[in-house]
């Protein structure tokens, strides 16, 4: 049996009194925390001080570097994410772009325990940020790698045309596929029409792995974002939803099953209104310099048209 999970994931700037302010970490952190986690995660940054090599924080002090965090939970699945990476500090006001290079981790709330979000979540950011600590990938810290994070730089593509059959879609996942239907999926939500592509893109991440007991678990995420120049990461979206689909491996590929949650996320994030309160929630935090912002009432006009061509 197939089960999935659908939510909405705001990322807002939170209060710094219990360490989640975005970006921020207390003055007492030797390591600087952009923390997105959906629940109360505390001392994320007490704990990388301890846990993180010397050498692995002079390098994150050296670059001005930041550990991203981002959390969420499935109450039906039980189940917590988390991915962690090396980005560069954000401006006030912005989102750190997403690490180009994250590990995850995933637990699992037994049916025989009492379900609490917060030990949940907890547990997903400890296995992922155990995973970044030992790990000896040379691509964690290598300079192509650093170097997408920053937050200027970076080739803008000036030729360009206007273009509404055209949509941006930035698409990250440990999984490699073999096709993309992701846009044809999303045709009848107009949303190219609705957002210039050379500004706005389609920021979806997924991710795919087994499970010890025979079982593929994926989860997505999927939110708005200016478009970053070539050679950049995008930020990260501020309104975002998330999927998660879990089943048994033999009747689910982990490329079947990533598919299906980006598809998923992305028709859940486009079934918000298409508002400033909606889909476009906070956008201003993942805007581009020098890009424009969509534009509002185009985005709620071409909204608008779908749903009088649904009441036909």
């Amino acid at each position: 049996m197939l089960t999935i999970g659908l939510a909405i994931f705001w990322v807002n700037p939170i209060q710094a009194s219990d360490q989640r302010k975005s970006g921020t970490s207390t003055p007492q952190d030797e390591v600087s925390v952009a923390n997105f986690t959906a629940t109360k995660v505390t001392d994320i940054g007490a704990h990388l001080a301890k846990e993180l090599s010397p050498e692995l924080k002079s390098t994150i002090k050296k670059n001005n570097l930041t550990v991203f965090v981002l959390s969420t939970h499935d109450v039906t699945l039980r189940m917590c994410f988390a991915m962690v990476g090396l980005t560069e500090k954000a401006p006030a006001g912005l989102n750190p772009r997403k690490p180009s290079w994250t590990v995850a981790g995933v637990f699992s709330v037994p049916e025989t325990l009492e379900w609490d979000a917060d030990l949940c979540e907890n547990h997903a950011v400890t296995s992922a940020i155990n995973v970044l600590k030992d790990s000896s990938d040379p691509a964690l810290t290598s300079r192509e790698t650093l170097e997408r994070s920053l937050g200027t730089g970076g080739v803008r593509r000036t030729s360009d045309l206007p273009d509404s059959r055209k949509l941006w879609i930035v698409r990250s996942s440990n999984v490699l596929r073999r096709n993309d239907s992701l846009f044809g999926k999303l045709g009848g939500h107009n949303l190219a029409r609705a957002v210039d592509y050379r500004h706005t893109s389609l920021v979806v991440a997924s991710y795919a792995q087994a499970t010890d007991d025979g079982e593929i678990l994926c989860f997505a995420l999927a939110g708005l974002a200016g478009r970053a120049p070539e050679g950049r990461t995008a930020r990260l979206p501020s309104s975002m939803k998330t999927a998660w689909l879990r089943g048994p491996a033999a009747e689910l590929s982990p490329e079947g099953c990533a598919q299906a949650v980006e598809v998923n996320a992305s028709e859940d994030l486009l079934s918000q209104p298409w508002t400033p309160d909606g889909i476009l929630y906070s956008f201003s935090r993942s805007r581009e310099a020098d890009v424009p912002m969509p534009d509002p009432q185009r985005v709620a006009a071409v909204a608008k048209e779908g749903a009088q061509r649904a009441r036909r």
